[in-house]
């Protein structure tokens, strides 16, 4: 997610007051800024939002272990902390600019602007579960040729603990593939923004449909997504999915407005409906089509009367059955009309 990609202040003539539904937003977003910074990695800052420490401070002190607690948050800051780097990175590698990384309770954000196409979207976008997949991928190799007896982890994610080891740095190692497996599968099964799998949704929607009118569908979409993923959060004593889920309601429909705010007209007033770059890619096809269609017709026009001029110079019989269909199929035609 960027921040600050709404541009400045516009006036809403449906408000009295002068300040727009996307700007109220805005506002609400600004709560992302109260974070402290740790520094900078690689040139990208890395800033905790201070949700982030109270999160911790919570978990410490309702936790049954203190000691298995520590374990378990250091091993999550660490790996989302190298996912968002994973989104750095690809989209540097894509020739992007990427400088900021914020953590806090419900994941990470990565402050990044890849180029406008779809390689470039994709591979920002993927480089994060890339991450994920090296860093669980590499642990359960470790504990498959470290442990003598059955493996302590499996690939059931409601129940990823399948033994128990005694040794403090396998523990270690378990934890590393059964957060990153968890968080491999969270981002790309939950399909709305921010997560990963909503992004990767846009890019295949990009190709189909052009970029805005992507961005457009996919936040649609990604509402009633979010929305589904809440209630059953809610339903099944799911609080931190519902919470994400939440988040995810919020950012698709922050991200409409946003799309609805760029598509204002000059006069400082909303389109009606929606925008002129979201109808684009429509028309296009539309266009495109009519005038395959008008070429389509230009061939069979001269087609048929290249057969026609074959009648008259040497008769019916020296037709093909192909030229003899094609001449029944528009002697039909012209007699429907």
């Amino acid at each position: 997610m960027k921040w600050g990609e709404n541009g400045p202040p516009r006036r809403d003539p449906y408000s009295s007051r002068g300040v727009s539904p996307n700007d109220q937003i805005a506002r609400l977003m600004r709560l992302l800024d109260w974070s402290l910074s740790f520094g900078r990695v690689w040139g990208i800052q890395v800033r905790i939002h201070f949700l982030f420490f109270a999160f911790i401070l919570y978990l410490l002190v309702t936790g049954d272990s203190l000691l298995w607690t520590v374990k378990v948050m250091s091993v999550l800051f660490i790996s989302v902390l190298l996912h968002e780097f994973g989104h750095c990175i690809g989209c540097r590698w894509m020739k992007g600019k990427a400088d900021r990384v914020l953590l806090w309770p419900l994941g990470g954000l990565a402050s990044t602007s890849p180029p406008r196409t779809p390689a470039a979207h994709f591979v920002t976008t993927a480089s994060g579960p890339l991450v994920n997949l090296i860093l669980l991928v590499a642990a359960y190799a470790t504990l498959w040729f470290t442990v003598e007896a059955d493996m302590p982890v499996g690939w059931n994610p409601f129940n990823p603990w399948a033994g128990y080891v005694a040794s403090d740095w396998l523990q270690i190692v378990g934890l590393v593939f059964i957060v990153n497996y968890l968080l491999l599968l969270l981002n790309l099964a939950l399909a709305f923004y921010p997560f990963d799998g909503g992004r990767l949704f846009q890019v295949v929607l990009w190709l189909k449909i052009g970029y805005y009118a992507s961005l457009y569908w996919s936040a649609r979409i990604g509402l009633w997504a979010s929305i589904a993923v809440g209630v059953f959060g809610f339903l099944s004593g799911q609080r931190m999915l519902f919470y994400i889920a939440l988040f995810g309601l919020f950012e698709c429909y922050r991200r409409l407005q946003a799309l609805r705010a760029e598509a204002m007209m000059s006069d400082g007033h909303y389109a009606v409906q929606s925008e002129p770059s979201i109808r684009a890619p429509r028309e296009g096809r539309r266009a495109a089509k009519e005038a395959k269609a008008r070429k389509k017709q230009a061939v069979d026009r001269a087609e048929i009367d290249r057969i026609l001029a074959k009648v008259s110079e040497q008769g019916l019989q020296s037709l093909t059955k192909k030229e003899q269909k094609l001449l029944k199929q528009d002697t039909e035609r012209l007699r429907g009309h």
